[in-house]
């Protein structure tokens, strides 16, 4: 009788650990589940605000082409990428700024000696600029071939003035001048893509030996691949650093800009003779292409900080405002 219940105590004993490990391998799956659940949720919700984000960069983007075609052409060069604030809606914020990307320095289009001045002031340790300017002379177009690519008619070779743009007074609806009797070049009757660059990407320059990713990540903000004068510089959009780099410009010279800059007046016989002065180098003529930047700032379902950087070509055939010439996110 005693044995058949040590038996039956036993059997009992088994099934309740066989239960007990059941109930716990069912709860471990529950968790489980519940945990990957959990997760796909928070990827799914993560995703769902870089969408967001990323089509809220686009609508910064879009803002920035209306704001310069609300601008009048003879405004445009005073982009010089400071930052305003724009509301996207719905309570997102984002910060945009505008610059004429002739204001910084083309590394495709410059005067070799004002790319080796401004890499002589921009980078602190001579051996990575040294090896930078080889990378970037081995890399960039020949003018002699640019110059045969334009045929001599490229609105990026040869920059038109500014006033050649509008009609002034003693001109003809018709384009020619009253006064000298030659005709005057419109928008769409030059080609206004810039010839193929032969730096296409900054990645180009980056894991260069010897230079720091640091050293490049620091001349971003002042140089450019695009420009629509011919590798001159606009100085009522170029920062400090770009000007100071154009041989012999003095504080002088720079001065004479920023009050520019804060009239919005450049046409004074004080620039004219600053631009005449130093014409190889510098040119104020109507922007064709922007350096735009966008960065969110705060608002619902977008992430914070997530910046869009991008080129943009006003394009003058009809068949759409701008073109977009790289996106760097």
């Amino acid at each position: 009788m005693r044995a058949a219940e040590a038996s039956g105590n036993g059997s009992q004993g088994m099934i309740l650990i066989v239960v007990l490990w059941a109930v716990s391998l069912m709860t471990l799956t529950v968790v489980a589940i519940s945990a990957l659940s959990q997760k796909s949720l928070s990827l799914a919700g993560a995703e769902t605000d870089r969408a967001r984000s990323e089509l809220a960069l686009e609508a910064g983007v879009a803002a920035a082409q209306a704001l310069i075609m609300a601008k009048k052409p003879e405004d445009r060069v005073f982009f010089n990428g400071v930052p305003v604030m724009i509301d996207l809606g719905g309570g997102r914020l984002a910060e945009l700024s505008i610059r004429d990307a002739s204001g910084l320095l083309d590394l495709n289009r410059a005067e070799p000696v004002l790319v080796e001045l401004f890499l002589k002031k921009s980078v602190e340790d001579p051996k990575a600029g040294a090896i930078l300017l080889k990378a970037i002379s081995e890399l960039r177009p020949d003018p002699k071939d640019e110059a045969q690519k334009s045929g001599g008619n490229d609105a990026v070779s040869n920059p038109q003035p500014l006033q050649s743009f509008q009609q002034q007074p003693g001109t003809t609806g018709q384009g020619t001048s009253q006064a000298t009797g030659q005709v005057q070049s419109t928008p769409s009757q030059r080609n206004e893509t810039p010839p193929a660059p032969f730096i296409a990407a900054f990645g180009q320059l980056y894991g260069l030996p010897d230079v720091p990713d640091t050293v490049l990540d620091k001349l971003l903000p002042l140089i450019t691949l695009y420009s629509s004068q011919g590798g001159k510089v606009n100085p009522l959009a170029a920062p400090d650093a770009v000007l100071r780099a154009i041989p012999g410009f003095s504080d002088r010279e720079l001065k004479a800009f920023e009050t520019a800059r804060q009239r919005k007046q450049w046409q004074t016989p004080e620039i004219n003779a600053i631009l005449g002065s130093f014409e190889k180098f510098m040119a104020i003529t109507e922007p064709r292409t922007f350096a735009v930047s966008v960065r969110l700032v705060q608002g619902p379902g977008i992430i914070a900080g997530s910046r869009l950087v991008t080129s943009i070509l006003s394009d003058a055939t009809g068949k759409e405002a701008f073109q977009v010439m790289a996106w760097s996110w």
